[in-house]
Parts: C-alpha cells; sequence; structure tokens
C-alpha cells in the first residue's frame, strides 16, 4: 500500500500546484480543502504525513494542532509545514518546516521511500 499523505489548504491552486509536484512520487496524495475537512479525513483515513499550508489562518492551525496533541493515534503523525518558519515555536519540535518547492519534493520524496 502507498503511503498515504494529507495535504491541507485553502487555495485550490495551491494543491493543484503541490498534487503536480508530488505527481512523480511514490505516495497517494489527499487534499482538505479546510481544517474542518481535514478532521474528518484524519478519521475516516489516517494519514501516514500530513501536509498543512503555512496560509491557513494562524487560529485553525493552532486549533488542529490541538486536536493532534490530544488524538492519540495522531500523536506520532509526521507534520510537514509549508512556510510559517517565524512560527516554529507554535509547532512540536518534530516538525518539518518547508520552504521552497524542491524542498517539498525532496523532502515528500525522502519520507515516502522510508513509509
Amino acid at each position: 500500500m502507498l503511503p498515504q499523505v494529507l495535504f491541507i489548504s485553502q487555495d485550490s491552486r495551491t494543491r493543484r500546484v503541490y498534487h503536480e509536484l508530488a505527481q512523480n512520487i511514490t505516495c497517494e496524495l489527499n487534499s482538505a480543502r479546510s481544517i474542518a475537512d481535514a478532521l474528518v479525513q484524519l478519521v475516516l483515513n489516517p494519514p501516514d504525513l500530513i501536509i498543512l499550508d503555512g496560509t491557513l489562518p494562524i487560529f485553525e492551525i493552532s486549533m488542529f494542532l490541538e486536536v493532534l496533541k490530544k488524538k492519540s493515534s495522531l500523536k506520532k503523525t509526521p507534520l510537514f509545514v509549508i512556510g510559517l518558519t517565524e512560527r516554529r515555536h507554535l509547532f512540536p519540535a518534530e516538525t518539518h518546516f518547508i520552504e521552497t518547492n524542491d524542498d517539498f519534493v525532496r523532502s515528500l520524496k525522502d519520507f515516502c521511500s522510508t513509509v
């Protein structure tokens, strides 16, 4: 079975771009259009990796992080965040921050090759 990756972004263009970047990577990239949509998907189909678009409202991101902390089955799920490096203090220490498209492709390839 392919590694399951959940990409969360409100912006349809951003989702499309990252789906194209992941096209040649051996994983199944699923999208959520909102934090609420992501929470439903987390319950129905827990991912191996969560990728969070840093352009989401910070309040929603904070709420999402609280849910991840409280749900024991998701505590160990790796989290990649696109952007928001200036707000590292809000995220778990293990969070991987992605700053460029090349970094996204490299990080996703590395992750999917080890799962």
